[in-house]
């Protein structure tokens, strides 16, 4: 549906430990790693549900079985289509991170939160989002 280039960067030094994929969209860029996604989107109004659909086909087919958190990278004020979370499969994506650096996106997270019934997160940067997240798997 979209286009998108999806490459493997097991070899890459900079990543080598733990970045395992990406997938490229014309709306944004995806970064799978072990135990979260890193999605940094481009500049848009509404996330809409084929967006959102192509992306969690292509992370959940990464993921097979495993639990993962999706961080979502956001540098301005973003609608999500309210049937987005729809695609969503809360045994696989287990949290979710909003990473928020640009306007004040309260009133939007506040309705897309109700969207998701799991763990659900704010932060104004990468590093605490990525903290959060490793914190699932800790044993």
């Amino acid at each position: 549906m979209f286009n998108k280039r999806c490459f493997d960067v097991n070899l890459l030094p900079t990543y080598k430990i733990t970045l395992k994929t990406i997938f490229d969209y014309p709306f944004g860029q995806a970064q799978c790693f072990d135990r979260y996604v890193y999605f940094e989107l481009k500049k848009l109004e509404v996330l809409t549900s084929d967006m959102s659909k192509q992306i969690m086909t292509d992370i959940d087919g990464f993921y097979k079985n495993g639990k993962y958190v999706f961080i979502s990278h956001r540098r301005f004020t973003l609608a999500v289509q309210s049937d987005s979370y729809k695609y969503v499969n809360a045994k696989k994506m287990i949290g979710v991170a909003i990473v928020g650096d640009g306007e004040d996106p309260t009133e939007n997270l506040i309705e897309e939160q109700s969207l998701y019934g799991g763990s659900f997160a704010f932060f104004k940067n990468k590093e605490q989002a990525i903290s959060w997240a490793e914190t699932f798997f800790i044993q």
